[in-house]
């Protein structure tokens, strides 16, 4: 189940894109994204993600993948009417009554060596410097990450994927216990496409995914056209 039409933009031009900028690599290897903010292109790559892409939109449902909504494509698995999902562990509560195993398989980006899933922290603590309350915002963020019960808030209360090594518990949820798996077994890519310039991921390539989807363009047109893009980040 796979969507690429207006209003899912950051399924491909963020999501599957982030296949170029990390898939095959080691987790710190930034070299493509700083390759890109310099307007460079790695041809290589772009062609591979390329045969990726048209292989996704070859076998997805034809419209889901053209007019879906993100409810339309989760659905369509949740039913257990799609063999695949391209999307992440926030699906996870979509699952209740569904009646199947699920679990991650690594993207295809690269031609070779795709062993590992695409991991990061969607989103991070913080606190605010002029706060007068920084101390207990601090003794909350030890507790959260120090105490048996910050853990059991973290993992089956806020149903979080825990960051911290200490962490013993398990999401119940079962794309989020996989994500945990595959990250214990050092198996994960970064996520390098909100280091993206603004709105190129969603802005940019997502039309440009969504013209190769609807057949309006060519695999070499989507390649030149990326390129394009690329080049006009200088």
């Amino acid at each position: 189940s796979m969507a690429a039409a207006s209003g899912m933009h950051w399924v491909t031009g963020l999501h599957n894109f982030n296949g170029y900028l990390s898939a095959g690599l080691a987790y710190n290897d930034s070299n493509v994204i700083t390759k890109l903010n310099n307007g460079e292109v790695d041809a290589a790559r772009l062609a591979q993600l390329a045969d990726w892409a048209e292989l996704l939109f070859k076998y997805a449902d034809k419209s889901i993948l053209t007019t879906g909504t993100y409810d339309d494509q989760v659905g369509k698995f949740a039913k257990g009417e799609a063999a695949f999902l391209h999307q992440g562990n926030w699906t996870d509560s979509s699952y209740k009554d569904s009646k199947f195993t699920m679990g991650y398989l690594p993207h295809a980006t690269m031609a070779e060596n795709n062993d590992s899933i695409f991991i990061g922290a969607p989103s991070y603590y913080v606190i605010n410097k002029d706060t007068n309350m920084s101390a207990e915002a601090k003794l909350f963020l030890s507790d959260l990450a120090a105490t048996n019960e910050g853990h059991d808030y973290m993992v089956n209360k806020a149903n979080m994927v825990p960051a911290f090594n200490s962490v013993t518990l398990k999401p119940k949820t079962p794309l989020s216990a996989a994500v945990m798996e595959w990250n214990q077994a050092g198996k994960a890519y970064a996520w390098w496409q909100n280091d993206m310039p603004a709105d190129f991921g969603m802005g940019t390539l997502g039309p440009i995914y969504e013209l190769f989807a609807k057949g309006e363009i060519t695999k070499a047109q989507f390649i030149t056209n990326v390129t394009a893009a690329i080049d006009a980040v200088k």
